[in-house]
């Protein structure tokens, strides 16, 4: 079985306001900069304190309201819907949380006690989450995220 999970970076680790839509010539800037950087080492640290194994890499997924940065998680292992769904609001948690700034170094991300959806630490925003299955494995896309910061 395949898992894919979409992350979306928030616009704010690009200097746009919190919730603001890139155009696609913003999104391609932003793929390589080092923001982007910073967020897919953030995802890595996620992965290696969970102990899951994925490939990552950047996409732009652009709409007709604009374009925004994604980390692609290609995970190694079968991972049933419910932890994929936990998985995806831990990451988006913490991209929403731990948005570069300047002037010091990015928190350390804490290691969730279990990998249950009961226990999802998520209590501000939304993120809306649609799961698509492909005909080998199942994915999953975070389509949006809305919230106050």
């Amino acid at each position: 079985m395949k898992n894919i999970l979409f992350v979306p970076v928030p616009s704010s680790w690009y200097g746009k306001p919190w919730g603001a839509v890139m155009t696609f010539e913003e999104a391609l800037k932003a793929l390589d900069s080092d923001e982007q950087k910073q967020a897919v080492a953030l995802m890595r640290e996620i992965d290696r304190q969970l102990g899951i194994e994925a490939e990552l890499s950047s996409s732009i997924n652009e709409s007709p309201d604009g374009a925004n940065v994604v980390i692609v998680h290609n995970i190694k292992e079968p991972l049933d819907g419910d932890t994929l769904r936990y998985l995806a609001a831990v990451k988006g948690k913490a991209l929403l949380d731990q948005s570069p700034d300047k002037s010091e170094k990015p928190k350390p991300v804490e290691k969730p006690r279990e990998i249950t959806p009961k226990s999802s630490p998520i209590k501000k925003g939304v993120i809306r989450i649609v799961h698509v299955p492909p005909r080998k494995g199942h994915g999953l896309i975070i389509t949006g995220m809305r919230g106050t910061k």
